[in-house]
């Protein structure tokens, strides 16, 4: 077997800018300019509500609605755990609508049938780095007087830093495994100015997040650097499979953004003046071209894939691959045929789950579902290379028999792929699981049940 060398995915960061932030940790800078150097990246920069993180914003952001108990917000049906267990902790209803697994986007229609006269908001996310324009949600969000808000945390693109035409609220995230990634970090472009003054004085009684916390952020950050070096990573592969029998396990925890324990406790602070000057820090200096790279190395890995694979995302009219997700029918030996040909193919990439079983093609996606390491660094035939193993491996098979044939095939397909990657890419999984944190009243439970969108008692 090949050792595992090329990681599933970039930290979208390099060192000098973890030394920025550090050095801010040390010397931190006057807050209030910073606040200003932070708002003028963003348009209009009076619209801009810096956070600890987008959960961190989003719990804000319902905290200053003023909506009956019992109101719904109409989510994504694929989506974070940590949502629905925010809308409720609010005192109200999560609904989960569907989408549709080859743009990842909320059908128009089907978010007319969601809504009830109870429902108060609409959060659509753009999803894995696909991305559509909002003009038709943002219609039917529109009629109904609904507060659209537009999750752009998995597509920042180095370009799209405006409020824009449509959405009431935009919302952005600078996490670990994030474009453009400060270790944490959101920012919230807010249209409502009396929103936004709610927002911001209960964010104001909040307390500031440890600098030495944030500062263990990002020496956290250099480790996993380091670690995901490609002649280093089969080396902390191997390891960690001894120590804990897969180093999903080691990798979930290094980049794990919130413990599931005291949720809104760990969510409730205001960001650190060294992570405002990192974020201002990077946001002036970023440059779009690299995000660029990043989609044309995804765009030669979809090129070099048979229309068999399914990809989602794929019809999206904008991808940017922040992950390169496809859906197999056999998950776990795609993973194992990518691992064997020396590339780490995961199913948790991302802290995505369905979150109800009636939305049948967010269910049907993320039970196939496998993520692909698609980053420039990796060098085209390395591309061209795991493309051919993922053609082998998800060709239709008969039985159990064939399986294991193609999983044999599949690996020898990638079992030339032994060159090195010639720069640092990090693991950024983290498992789906069931969330065991008390919000509100609750018990600590798995509270990422929703109220299903489908079905006549949801329609008008």
């Amino acid at each position: 077997m090949t050792a595992v060398r090329v990681a599933r995915k970039r930290l979208d960061v390099d060192l000098p800018a973890l030394r920025y932030g550090l050095r801010a940790c040390l010397r931190p800078p006057d807050r209030a300019g910073t606040e200003r150097r932070l708002a003028a990246t963003w348009s209009p920069p009076d619209a801009v509500v810096a956070c600890l993180s987008a959960r961190s914003g989003l719990d804000l952001l319902l905290a200053a609605v003023d909506w009956p108990a019992g109101s719904e917000v109409l989510l994504s049906a694929l989506s974070i755990p940590h949502l629905p267990l925010l809308v409720r902790s609010h005192g109200y209803v999560p609904v989960a609508v569907d989408v549709h697994p080859a743009t990842l986007q909320l059908d128009p229609d089907a978010v007319r049938r969601a809504i009830t006269p109870r429902t108060r908001a609409l959060l659509h996310a753009q999803l894995l780095g696909a991305s559509d324009d909002l003009a038709d949600v943002a219609a039917v969000a529109g009629r109904h007087g609904l507060l659209l808000v537009e999750d752009r945390a998995q597509a920042y693109d180095g370009r799209d830093r405006a409020l824009g035409l449509h959405a009431d609220v935009v919302l952005h995230s600078f996490g670990t495994i994030k474009t453009l990634t400060c270790c944490g970090g959101g920012v919230l472009l807010v249209r409502d100015p009396v929103l936004r003054a709610r927002m911001r004085a209960a964010q104001g009684g909040w307390p500031t997040q440890p600098t030495r916390s944030y500062a263990a952020k990002l020496v956290r950050g250099a480790l996993m650097l380091a670690l995901a070096h490609p002649r280093v990573y089969p080396h902390f592969v191997r390891l960690a499979a001894r120590v804990a029998g897969d180093h999903d396990v080691l990798v979930r925890r290094l980049s794990r953004g919130y413990a599931d324990d005291d949720l809104l406790g760990q969510l409730r602070h205001r960001p650190s003046t060294a992570l405002l000057a990192l974020l201002a820090h990077r946001l002036e200096h970023d440059d779009p071209v690299r995000v660029q790279r990043r989609a044309r190395a995804g765009e030669r890995l979809a090129d070099a894939l048979d229309p068999h694979v399914r990809r989602l995302g794929a019809r999206a009219s904008r991808r940017t691959h922040w992950l390169f997700p496809v859906v197999a029918d056999d998950p776990e030996g795609l993973v194992l045929a990518g691992r064997a040909a020396g590339f780490d193919l995961t199913r948790g990439s991302s802290t995505l789950v369905a979150l109800d079983p009636a939305c049948a093609r967010a269910q049907a996606a993320m039970a196939g579902v496998v993520y692909l390491p698609a980053y420039p660094e990796m060098g085209d035939a390395a591309l061209d290379r795991l493309a051919a193993v993922v053609n082998a491996a998800s060709r239709p098979v008969a039985g159990a028999r064939d399986r294991e044939a193609a999983r044999e095939e599949a690996a020898q397909a990638g079992r030339s792929s032994t060159a090195a990657v010639p720069s640092a890419a990090v693991t950024l999984p983290v498992q789906p699981r069931p969330a065991k944190v008390s919000v509100g009243s609750e018990p600590s439970a798995p509270a990422v049940t929703v109220k299903p969108a489908a079905g006549s008692a949801r329609r008008r």
